[in-house]
């Protein structure tokens, strides 16, 4: 039987129409179930932006997504894609393009060990997840068949004889199918999907060596480790994709640490230097998935607020709900702040704040490499302790009355050891201290049981080092949060501190208020959680003091009254 290929242009025009019909209805129903037994071959990323989870060199990736925006589908192609060796031949060009004609040693150099890691085995496998891959089923918008959805991405070639049911095994929630190479198409073997949930304990998790894991939505931290435990050995990467929760008790604090701060500094590096980054974050936009049907998710957004459609649609992060200085940012981690409304903002792809849709905004950042001069008065700040190591700061006041924490230094010794060691610091960065502060509550308590009338304060002016009682107010958490937000004027903030104070950067991002259940009668109370508080209550016995450059009469001449930012 002849293919439409077969027929000449003559033989085309001389068919009757009826003739005609039949022969392309054949070809569009061959093209229909070419597409439905061999999807993978037809795939296109949802989204422009959702190419980028192809082409990453990154073995730790992160995907912030709206909700339908495409992260789960994208990075579960992107595994499919390598755990079988087929590739669309777009998607061919362009990796060979990027990394060469040896793209394939990298994509897919065989069979692959791989791990899918969700958030109920229960509710979600056999509903959710199992369908996105079967080859007969489909995935989107009906009709089945159209442009807004898709058949399974496991080609039925792939399973073991063709059939699902040979390469499924529900008992262990295992699949198995085969992976050919990717260029000369040749049989290389068996690829295997292992599926566990988050609620798992990790010690379930160890194994063998993987080549690929997906987190699909937040995970323990434990699971984390686990897992990349697995692909560290096995070469492999890990593949997180999630929309941010706005529930304060979902753990995502090792997501921050772990994917997004250093995915958001290696990928400034990457277009400073050229250094491929080894760690990426990328986010998806609901609003640009085709698949999607866009006057649904408009009239949706409608009901939400600007904030919830940044996390709902654009998927931007929500860190958590009850930080005490929310605004602060970390190393190298930028955030919009909005004059118009007076708040941290997200702004859409057209640099636009999507509160008030207005572009008088400014971004900004609170720890990166900075010089001050040696001129700049010093404020320091001790927080003396019995049980575990002295805490202290060093924060200079420069001619417009910002703060540069300098440097930050914790030991666990007698006052008189840690005085040389406060001497030496100073000396080390030539340092003008000119103020000393030391925390109230403990300064003020007896430094030994033997001798009751000695205080902390006490010791350490013994050893060279006099330290006013600093006022243990809360203003001064208000304060801390005015020096932290963008002033109108110079359309910066008033609060630094350099990426060597790793001990304060790290409190500032966890630091919380302590939560305490709402009632009808009580409103919530106010108060800190007694854990990664000593750095930035150090912050709020400064900013209680408000030491201003003028309070100093004895600072020298200012060489340079602006601070110099360094690799900038």
């Amino acid at each position: 039987m002849k293919s439409f290929a077969d027929y000449s242009e003559a033989e085309l025009a001389a068919m009757s129409d009826e003739d005609f019909n039949k022969l392309f209805m054949g070809l569009t129903s061959a093209v229909e179930l070419d597409r439905k037994e061999n999807q993978l071959e037809y795939y296109n990323p949802v989204s422009d932006d959702a190419l980028r989870i192809h082409m990453t060199p990154a073995d730790l990736v992160g995907i912030g997504g709206g909700n339908g925006s495409g992260k789960s589908e994208s990075v579960l192609a992107e595994m499919i894609m390598c755990a079988t060796g087929i590739f669309p031949k777009h998607m061919q060009e362009k990796l060979e393009a990027e990394y060469g004609e040896d793209w394939h040693k990298l994509k897919s150099a065989g069979p692959m060990n791989c791990r899918v890691i969700i958030a109920s085995l229960t509710s979600m496998l056999e509903m959710t997840f199992l369908p996105k891959l079967k080859w007969d089923d489909w995935t989107g918008v009906l009709p089945e068949g159209g442009d807004m959805g898709h058949w399974g991405w496991i080609p039925k070639r792939c399973l073991i004889d063709g059939k699902w049911d040979n390469s499924w095994k529900a008992k262990n929630n295992l699949l198995s199918f085969k992976n050919f190479h990717p260029i000369t198409g040749e049989e290389r073997g068996t690829s295997r999907i292992q599926f566990m949930s988050n609620d798992q304990d990790a010690k379930n998790m160890v194994g063998n060596d993987l080549q690929f894991v997906m987190l699909d939505e937040p995970s323990t931290y434990p699971v984390f480790l686990e897992n990349q435990a697995r692909t560290m050995r096995g070469n492999g990467r890990i593949f997180l994709s999630m929309t941010w929760p706005d529930d304060p008790t979902i753990p995502v604090d090792w997501i921050f640490d772990e994917i997004y701060e250093p995915g958001q500094k290696q990928a400034m590096d990457w277009k400073r230097t050229g250094t491929r980054p080894t760690i990426e974050w990328m986010e998806l936009k609901t609003r640009d998935n085709n698949h999607l049907n866009q006057e649904k998710v408009e009239k949706q957004a409608g009901r939400w607020d600007k904030k919830m459609q940044a996390v709902r649609l654009e998927g931007k992060p929500i860190r958590f709900s009850n930080l005490v200085h929310p605004l602060f940012t970390g190393v190298d981690n930028e955030k919009y702040w909005c004059f118009d409304d007076n708040q941290e903002v997200f702004i859409d792809s057209d640099g636009k704040c999507m509160s008030c849709e207005n572009t008088n905004t400014e971004k900004f950042c609170h720890s990166f490499d900075f010089e001050i001069s040696q001129d700049w008065p010093v404020v320091f700040i001790l927080d003396p302790h019995p049980r575990k190591p002295h805490m202290m700061q060093w924060v200079a006041v420069d001619p417009n009355d910002n703060l540069w924490q300098i440097a930050d230094f914790e030991l666990a010794d007698t006052p008189d050891e840690t005085a040389k060691r406060i001497r030496q610091i100073e000396y080390d960065f030539k340092l003008s201290v000119q103020r000393r502060l030391i925390d109230p509550n403990m300064g003020r308590s007896p430094s030994s049981a033997r001798e009751r009338d000695v205080t902390w304060q006490d010791e350490f002016s013994r050893c060279g080092i006099h330290c006013e009682l600093a006022s243990d107010s809360s203003v001064g958490r208000a304060k801390v949060d005015e020096w932290l937000k963008p002033d109108p004027d110079t359309r910066e903030p008033r609060l630094y501190i350099h990426p060597r104070c790793v001990r304060t950067i790290f409190q500032m991002k966890r630091f919380r208020w302590d939560e305490h259940k709402v009632t009808q009668e009580k409103d919530q109370k106010q108060d800190t959680k007694k854990k990664d508080d000593d750095y930035p209550t150090n912050l709020k016995y400064l900013a209680n003091n408000d030491p201003t450059y003028q309070d100093f009469s004895n600072a020298g001449k200012v060489i340079n009254t602006r601070y110099k930012r360094n690799g900038r």
